[in-house]
């Protein structure tokens, strides 16, 4: 399946402006704030000025896409002025209707400069699209949407994007610049914001039909495109793949695809009975724009401080409830079921054995459900002591090391006479090494493990005996494979 995609056309509705003269002096074009209309669509067959295509973009194997990742179910056109404070020029938002996902935004009313309809409007406009986000205060500027943060991680699940309704996935385009002299004014008139060799490309059309995607395109000539002879037809299926605009997930996926052990020696007889899968320091945040490939370097309550974090919303974890602290593996912060799954009668792994989940390469019939979650993107972060959870922790002399977001394999343990509940932990990381970076958003992370050890009776204590190998593969949606062969 595919990603959706983007194009953009946008369409000016002018009025006609005077010019003035000084009777000492040249004369000088006078221009008005002059109502424009921008239509954003994702579909082939409206035309009024912004015009935008959603598609799919291709995955690994057709594999990666599950149901309902694509779909938009709210999308919101945000439109500000590249000038000044760059204020905000226009909001508009679409839903999606009958089941089908939005495919446009029509008649978003902005005010440029221009001098007369048909005229080239000397307004240079930003344009950002957030489908599927909710935020928590509105942008008056651009600075303010540059510091928007999104939140509540939880809300986002496999189960629920496929029961429809109950949640959909977050996403964004790329920030879009509309150059100045470059918007056609004019009722009459349409312009589409295409990409060409990743920078914006303005094409000038009429506007004869809303309901027809042969609009003949014009060429300005000398700053207007009034009584010009159009070239061609702009077709849909003319503009091609390179030149659309992606909707970026906010989100990760990882997921559990495999595991198998390579018991040996005293562990050669060994069996772990695996009951939950999942996911620990999981960030709750996000920020609207990256840090450069991450949206957030801290965390959710004091990004300004490196060291602190609300130890109640930073972080999420679907287990254990509660922590006993040992080592300093585990954040504070909140259990949420959405980020575990259990596996009620068990999973047995001995030597001789292994598990490959449905939905993972070669999985045969009757395989076990395999464990998925979303999370927000999060570089590593060290968290400091906890011991005063309510005053939260400072880093210092006793700063603790970076953690990751972390996949937790917990079971029953059984060699001999020792018997009890084991933890295996895996750092989701996008680049590998000890000082790998962490996850990385529009990514789907695919892990395998291989047992070598008994694990740790405590997930956030660290046993030299207690070893996990693993591997991560990344592919775009992007897919991060990880595998770990020899895991504590």
């Amino acid at each position: 399946m595919k990603l959706k995609h983007l194009f953009l056309t946008a369409l000016v509705v002018g009025s006609l402006a005077s010019c003035s003269k000084d009777d000492d002096g040249p004369n000088e074009p006078v221009y008005q704030k002059i109502d424009t209309y921008l239509t954003i669509s994702a579909t082939s067959n409206n035309g009024i000025i912004m015009k935008s295509v959603v598609d799919e973009g291709p995955d690994e194997d057709g594999k990666q896409l599950l149901e309902n990742e694509s779909f938009i179910n709210k999308l919101t056109a945000y439109v500000f002025y590249n000038e000044g404070e760059k204020k905000l020029a226009a909001k508009e938002t679409a839903w999606a209707k009958d089941n089908k996902s939005v495919d446009r935004i029509e008649d978003v009313i902005v005010k440029v400069d221009a001098t007369e309809a048909g005229a080239i409007s000397k307004t240079s406009l930003i344009v950002v699209l957030l489908a599927n986000v909710d935020l928590a205060e509105e942008p008056a500027s651009y600075s303010d949407l540059e510091k928007g943060i999104i939140f509540g991680i939880d809300k986002y699940s496999v189960e629920g994007l496929a029961s429809t309704g109950l949640s959909y996935l977050p996403m964004s385009s790329k920030v879009i610049e509309i150059g100045a002299n470059t918007l056609a004014a004019g009722t009459a008139y349409d312009n589409w914001i295409t990409l060409d060799n990743s920078k914006t490309k303005v094409i000038n059309t009429t506007q004869k039909d809303k309901n027809t995607d042969a609009l003949p395109i014009l060429i300005p000539n000398n700053g207007s495109v009034k009584d010009v002879t159009s070239n061609s037809d702009l077709t849909v299926s003319k503009i091609g793949e390179n030149a659309k605009i992606t909707l970026t997930r906010y989100v990760a996926r990882v997921q559990l695809e495999g595991l198998d052990c390579n018991f040996t020696g005293n562990y050669e007889n060994a069996t772990f009975t695996v009951k939950t899968v999942s996911i620990a320091n999981a960030s709750n945040s996000s920020k609207l724009f990256g840090e450069g490939n991450f949206a957030l370097q801290n965390v959710l309550g004091k990004t300004d401080v490196t060291g602190v974090y609300d130890q109640v919303d930073a972080f999420f974890r679907g287990y254990p409830t509660t922590i006993d602290r040992v080592d300093y593996y585990l954040a504070a912060g909140t259990q949420k079921d959405v980020l575990k799954k259990e596996y009620e009668n068990g999973l047995v792994i001995k030597k001789g054995t292994s598990v490959l989940f449905k939905g993972a390469e070669n999985a045969g019939e009757g395989a076990p459900e395999m464990a998925r979650f979303y999370v927000f993107e999060f570089q590593k972060f060290a968290i400091g002591q906890d011991s005063e959870a309510k005053e939260g922790d400072k880093l210092g002399t006793n700063s603790t090391k970076e953690i990751y977001t972390t996949l937790i394999i917990t079971g029953e343990w059984e060699n001999g006479a020792i018997k009890g509940i084991r933890n295996f932990r895996i750092p989701i990381k996008s680049t590998d090494g000890a000082e790998g970076e962490g996850v990385m958003r529009n990514n789907v992370y695919k892990v395998s493990a291989t047992l070598t050890g008994e694990g740790t009776d405590n997930p956030d204590k660290n046993m030299l005996n207690a070893c996990l190998s693993f591997s991560i593969k990344v592919l775009p949606w992007n897919v991060i494979k990880q595998e770990e062969d020899d895991i504590n």
